[in-house]
């Protein structure tokens, strides 16, 4: 049998192994930053609802947290992945974020200065 019988389709292997290292490479890679992008959107959200959480209690025209569960479920966050509790002035709002590799959490508290 010829040398270059024994070869071929060496390259096909060669490639598969190549496309699933840079598809290992890419997911450590992005896996990680689309959590730290969901971080930031999280504490985006929070720190609106407990603003205009913050407002309602301090204008006296209703409950804050109502006010922070009708923001939060505007923006896609459930109330089971939320709190929101009235601490003294402040309200403070935590948002729960899941992740792939690790869960997190972001929290927000807005009151008058």
């Amino acid at each position: 049998m010829p040398q270059a019988e024994c070869e071929q389709g060496s390259i096909t292997v060669v490639l598969v192994a190549v496309i699933a290292g840079l598809f290992v490479l890419l997911t450590a890679v992005f896996v990680p930053l689309n959590h730290r992008l969901a971080l930031v959107r999280a504490q985006s959200v929070a720190d609106l609802s407990a603003l205009a959480g913050a407002m309602e209690l301090h204008n006296g025209s209703g409950d804050g947290c109502a006010r922070v569960t009708a923001l939060l479920a505007v923006q896609g966050f459930s109330a089971s992945r939320s709190t929101c509790e009235v601490v003294g002035a402040d309200l403070r709002v935590t948002l729960a974020v899941p992740g792939m590799l690790r869960a997190s959490s972001v929290v927000s508290v807005a009151g008058p200065a």
